[in-house]
């Protein structure tokens, strides 16, 4: 990656067709290497390999590395099969560096569901900091941090959002991510202003920018990547990206579902990107090569903050909507956001459902109509807690349909672990047998192409097998 900054926009499963017609739009392709496969998020029986990047290897542009599945305010560290997969991906592609996010996804309470903000003290600062130094270790170069969205109220003796994120850098001697939209965001909803966090932070630690779109949900802000940035958010860009002296790359979020459902195709995309190569050419000159001057560590006494498990554990809980210890903090407890982040997490969870299990979710509507599917996904959010691993959120699912006996659900039972049985040989390799009791050479197209399937005979017997076996992907640049 050369030294001005550049233009990037985020791939995911899904883009490659929408970025194949725009090639010269953008100079850098961020990835998320958890989201292209298990063997890249280090949670399958193999070791990823060139066929895992194959995809992404075949556009020519640079590529930066963006970890989503080891936050830095997690309470364990990532095992060492995720580490691996995640420096497998930055040497394939050279990253500059590699960024993951400053929040925590789930503690001794369970994992949480969703991206959750670290109580704002000097014991979430050293642990964020001793993280990513470990991490750093680990891959070899350099780290940086994501500034977050939070859409809790300020708690008692917190740090101010851009002190707490200039007191990480700093101790962690690392780089800064700037999501200019998730301090907008953190902005719109009552926290404080992108101008005043900004001030805050050591500027020359920012090595890039984020902008993104977002919409209204429950009386709040999302940060959702649902759009392209607004004219306000580019205004806000246009003040800051000038005084970034060591600025290499503003990078731009929409997700691929959200391209055709806001009538937008490459051609739009092509002029948002034009717009923010104008916005980069504004950047302040180059610094010198290598990091920042290390400056005195912020400690702030009256400033500890909520304990750090704790506060995990706690908010992991009411999250999912389960009661909070006895002990919990009041004004936590008390939160409005915890009503948006309860309806997030579910969507989420939701998501992770359909995507992972798409004829699942197809059939159930099939069955009884939108209402249906709701009605099962709500039922099994409620039977099992949120898991990290997609095998197990299905694995969930299973468990609640064997102790929800249903009449119409038996088919959609025997394709659910179909697709259980698809995801885990996509994991690891290895061929596995599922039956059916009705004719899966027909049940299978009928679902795929939206037509419910005929009801089976009850004095039919037959019993159908169907071996699933993993097919090698083709390497290549």
């Amino acid at each position: 990656m050369r030294s001005r900054a550049q233009v990037g926009i985020v791939y995911a499963p899904g883009m490659a067709t929408i970025l194949a017609a725009i090639p010269d739009a953008f100079d850098v392709l961020e990835i998320e290497p958890q989201t292209l496969s298990p063997a890249l998020a280090g949670r399958s029986g193999r070791a990823p390999g060139a066929g895992d990047l194959a995809e992404v290897l075949a556009f020519p542009h640079p590529k930066v590395v963006h970890s989503v599945g080891m936050p830095f305010g997690n309470r364990a560290r990532p095992t060492p099969a995720e580490v691996g997969a995640l420096r497998f991906a930055a040497d394939a592609v050279d990253s500059p560096w590699v960024s993951d996010h400053l929040s925590f996804n789930g503690g001794r309470a369970g994992f949480a569901g969703f991206l959750l903000p670290l109580p704002q003290g000097r014991g979430a600062v050293r642990h964020a900091a001793a993280r990513i130094g470990w991490l750093r270790d680990r891959l070899g170069r350099d780290v940086a941090f994501e500034t977050g969205v939070n859409y809790l109220r300020p708690q008692p003796g917190e740090m101010p959002d851009g002190e707490f994120l200039a007191a990480v850098a700093e101790a962690a001697d690392c780089g800064i991510l700037l999501d200019l939209h998730n301090l907008w965001t953190n902005e719109r909803n009552g926290r404080e202003p992108v101008a005043r966090v900004v001030d805050r932070l050591p500027l020359d630690r920012v090595v890039e920018v984020h902008l993104a779109d977002g919409h209204e949900r429950a009386g709040y802000w999302v940060d959702a990547h649902s759009g392209l940035t607004s004219g306000e958010l580019l205004d806000i860009a246009a003040t800051v990206v000038p005084r970034l002296p060591n600025l290499r790359l503003i990078t731009f979020e929409m997700g691929p579902d959200y391209v055709p459902a806001a009538g937008l195709g490459p051609d739009d995309l092509a002029r948002h990107l034009a717009d923010l190569r104008a916005l980069a050419a504004a950047a302040a000159p180059p610094g010198p090569a290598g990091r920042p001057a290390r400056r005195g560590r912020r400690e702030c006494a009256h400033r500890r903050g909520p304990g750090l498990d704790a506060w995990r554990d706690e908010l992991t809980l009411l999250v999912n909507g389960h009661p909070a210890p006895a002990a919990a903090t009041d004004t936590l407890r008390a939160d409005p956001g915890l009503g948006l982040y309860r309806e997030l997490v579910a969507v989420a969870r939701s998501g992770a459902l359909v995507g992972a299990a798409p004829l699942t979710a197809r059939l159930l509507v099939l069955l009884g109509g939108p209402g249906r599917l709701e009605s099962v996904v709500e039922g099994f959010r409620a039977h099992s807690p949120p898991s990290l691993l997609p095998d197990d959120e299905l694995r969930g699912l299973d468990d609640y349909l064997a102790a929800h006996p249903d009449s119409d659900l038996g088919v959609a039972h025997e394709v659910l672990r179909y697709e259980r049985a698809l995801l885990r040989t996509a994991a690891d390799g290895r061929p596995r047998t599922v039956t059916f009791t009705t004719d899966p050479t027909a049940l299978l197209p009928a679902i795929g192409a939206g037509r419910a399937p005929a009801p089976a005979e009850d004095d039919d017997p037959t019993i159908y097998e169907l071996t699933i076996v993993s097919r090698p992907v083709e390497s290549g640049h």
